[in-house]
């Protein structure tokens, strides 16, 4: 079940989340909520995402800008921090936690709270940052927790070559 901050309705699913929380600051011209699908999911976003789009999909999971209309749900701070990466402060990424809600802060480009059941993601941009940007922290670190609260771990993966092996 969602657990959700009083001032908001319950969402009974994604779509209906996409349709309470409309996204707004997009172009007006812009095709609003489109479905993508990436990494197994089906996203629906006003910011156009790589992966194919399909219309009238139920989403998995919306992106959405509330614009000032619903509070940010928890303020980061030290109190909820819960990783930083080492590029910080010059750039990278923060993982917070509160009330079952986390935020992925990427500095610099924007705050993304990523709701319990992760179903729902509420992008916060930075002034001014391009939405090429915002597509890649969109699917690289928020996507990647979307995930892992779904229950698929997502990996990274390196090796080496030492010999006739990799490791």
């Amino acid at each position: 079940m969602i657990s959700l901050m009083r001032d908001e309705t319950p969402p009974e699913s994604a779509e209906r989340a996409s349709a309470s929380w409309a996204a707004v600051g997009s172009p007006a011209d812009r095709a609003r909520g489109a479905c993508f699908g990436f990494y197994g999911l089906r996203v629906r976003s006003d910011l156009a995402l790589p992966g194919p789009a399909g219309a009238g999909l139920v989403a998995d999971v919306c992106f959405v800008w509330p614009n000032g209309r619903t509070g940010r749900p928890f303020k980061p701070c030290k109190r909820n921090w819960i990783y930083r990466s080492l590029e910080f402060p010059r750039g990278g990424i923060e993982l917070y936690r509160s009330r079952g809600w986390y935020c992925v802060r990427s500095v610099g480009v924007g705050d993304f709270f990523v709701s319990p059941g992760a179903s729902l993601v509420r992008c916060y941009p930075a002034p001014a940052v391009p939405e090429p940007v915002m597509s890649t922290v969109l699917l690289g670190p928020v996507s990647a927790l979307v995930l892992e609260l779904r229950g698929l771990p997502c990996l990274h993966a390196s090796c080496v070559q030492i010999g006739d092996a990799a490791v």
